[in-house]
């Protein structure tokens, strides 16, 4: 009797997937393109501790929060996924985001801003492709030149 092995080939992983769509939103982000971004979002997106009240955004205000900044040169946003929990069409990563670029400041003085953030992105399976649907922040600080700023 003849066993025959089959092998499977089931594609990059999950994780692997999100770990590209980020490394493509930050390779966009310094061309100054977010169309990578925007196009990835679902028409129903919302992100959750944008606001210092807390409550949720939709996709086109965070989309206009976004594009504010643009006015920033030296535009640098590398993401690092901690972990991945998949759950069929549904995968919940939780990301480390540092986002850097030089502001224009007073008097036209360029000053660095930090926004470091932990935030809890869902992604949902659509067709054949990973479509970002969620993002909270779980935590956050903002840099002006190296020093905290309060919001």
């Amino acid at each position: 009797m003849i066993h025959a092995l089959l092998f499977v080939t089931r594609g990059p992983s999950v994780r692997a997937q999100l770990e590209a769509k980020y490394k493509e939103f930050s390779t966009a982000w310094e061309r100054k393109d977010l169309a990578p971004t925007f196009s990835a979002m679902t028409s129903d997106f919302t992100a959750t501790g944008m606001t210092p009240d807390g409550k949720a955004i939709g996709r086109e205000a965070m989309i206009a929060q976004t594009k504010s900044l643009l006015v920033a040169t030296d535009i640098h946003w590398p993401r690092k996924i901690v972990s991945v929990s998949v759950h069929g069409p549904t995968a919940v990563a939780v990301v480390d985001g540092h986002f850097s670029g030089l502001m224009p400041g007073p008097k036209g003085v360029k000053q660095r801003l930090d926004l470091i953030a932990t935030t809890r992105d869902t992604w949902v399976k659509v067709d054949k492709v990973w479509k970002f649907k969620r993002m909270e922040i779980i935590k956050s600080s903002m840099k002006m030149d190296g020093k905290v700023v309060k919001r």
